[in-house]
């Protein structure tokens, strides 16, 4: 169905009519799920990593500086059109390329290369301790468990993995140590119950061998013997299950694991394919119980996947999930309404032209469309305007005797405001709509 503008005589000069837009959807093939043409966040960077709030705005962290136009460096939040929450903006933000960023009760809990910091709902900093982590995790407490490659804090021993307390101190209660050689450490964190599980490239805890790079500790740092997971190969991501359960990605393979650490037979291994550069970055668990991963992948196993992907609960591909990105995908988020984004290095995704970060409808998800104001000059000129964010649509313009659309102009952006075309003098019957680009 087609919602257009319909312009009389009599016009009044400040009037304004909204208009519904028309929305082409031209994915390749038919098949492709949609990709939400009205959410386009410009970022001057890549995103490492991002995370929702119970309101729907959505925390990014990563390399850039700007987003809309707007000074964002490294850390910002988006309204759910996309648009720059104007009320987050931290006046001593990290400094350097954050990798990662949590949401839990309302906090803000960032990691960059300038240290790890927390801040309120309101962008307010609570506290910041100034050693850069390569991943962390946060407990029912509030506590922080952190970990990389380091070997001492504060003087002290604490090798390649530590915890803050709720207040960002440094937890002398929880004492341990991940690995013993160069090279060794931690690349991933997951809790579950007081328990923190840890994955990366170690071959010993505590000073005692492991077989696995994939261990779970105690509330006090100490190794808890009733997990025991069988060797895999260097950890990169965890994320665990409602039911208990534990999604490991071990850069080329994802694997589910029980409670106890031993694999679940009932979830086929999944294998980031046959180079040696193929790799899972990242995982997260719809709610539906099925794992989506992204990456520097492409997995051809009858239906080709580039970069991301989703699987059904058994592990097998899920077909109606067809989306391909032309770059690495390094952050996945479920929304509430069961949208999807995802972020990374990459200027497209299935063809739609969207830079760093994209928004994948809903299966069976009306499109959303922004909404097109007309205002006339006094010169007589109509000019016609729509949300910034939503830059791939496109003014089109017909005489309602004829129903040849045509474009009207390149739009102009006002900055931190909206996108806009001029049109000269019209009589009436003119018709206006906004479609997609194809």
């Amino acid at each position: 169905m087609k919602f257009i503008c319909w312009l009389r005589e009599g016009f009044g000069t400040v009037a304004k009519a909204l208009c519904v837009a028309l929305l082409i959807c031209q994915a390749a093939g038919g098949a492709q799920s949609q990709v939400d043409r009205s959410f386009h966040p410009a970022l001057d960077g890549p995103i490492s990593s991002m995370a929702l709030q119970v309101d729907g705005k959505i925390v990014l962290g990563g390399g850039f500086t700007t987003v809309n136009g707007s000074a964002r460096p490294y850390l910002a939040r988006l309204n759910t059109d996309g648009s720059v929450d104007t009320s987050f903006n931290p006046t001593n933000g990290p400094a350097q390329f954050v990798s990662r960023v949590l949401v839990m009760d309302s906090q803000i809990y960032v990691a960059a290369g300038d240290g790890l910091r927390r801040f309120s709902n309101n962008g307010v900093l609570e506290w910041h301790y100034p050693m850069s982590a390569a991943t962390f995790a946060v407990d029912s407490q509030g506590r922080v468990i952190f970990g990389g490659h380091f070997i001492r804090i504060e003087g002290q021993y604490h090798r390649n993995i530590a915890r803050l307390t709720a207040a960002g101190v440094l937890d002398a209660s929880f004492s341990a140590a991940i690995g013993c050689c160069a090279g060794e450490g931690v690349d991933a964190l997951a809790t579950q119950g007081d328990s923190v599980l840890v994955g990366g490239l170690f071959q010993s805890v505590n000073g005692t061998h492991v077989a696995s790079h994939l261990v779970r500790l105690a509330i006090d740092g100490s190794v808890d013997g009733s997990f025991s997971a069988s060797a895999a190969p260097r950890v990169s991501a965890l994320v665990t299950t409602p039911d208990g359960k534990l999604f490991q990605a071990n850069q080329q393979t994802l694997v589910r694991h029980l409670a106890s650490g031993a694999i679940d037979s009932t979830f086929a291994p999944v294998s980031a394919g046959g180079s040696s550069d193929d790799r899972f970055v990242t995982v997260v668990v719809a709610p539906e119980g099925k794992p989506i991963v992204g990456g520097n992948f492409t997995l051809d196993g009858g239906a080709t996947r580039s970069y991301v992907a989703r699987f059904e609960s058994d592990g097998s591909l899920d077909s109606s999930f067809a989306v391909a990105s032309d770059g690495p995908v390094q952050a996945i988020a479920v929304q509430a309404d069961g949208g999807i984004l995802i972020g990374g290095i990459f200027t497209s995704v299935n063809g739609v032209p969207c830079p760093g970060i994209a928004r994948i409808a809903a299966p069976g998800s009306a499109p959303v469309t922004p909404a097109l104001d007309i205002a006339r000059c006094s010169s007589g000129s109509l000019v016609l305007s729509w949300p910034q964010s939503a830059d791939s649509f496109v003014v089109e313009s017909a005489h309602l005797n004829d129903n040849t659309w045509s474009p009207i102009g390149a739009a102009t952006v006002v900055a931190g405001g909206k996108n806009f075309v001029t049109n000269p003098p019209v009589g009436a019957g003119k018709l206006f709509r906004l479609r997609a680009r194809p």
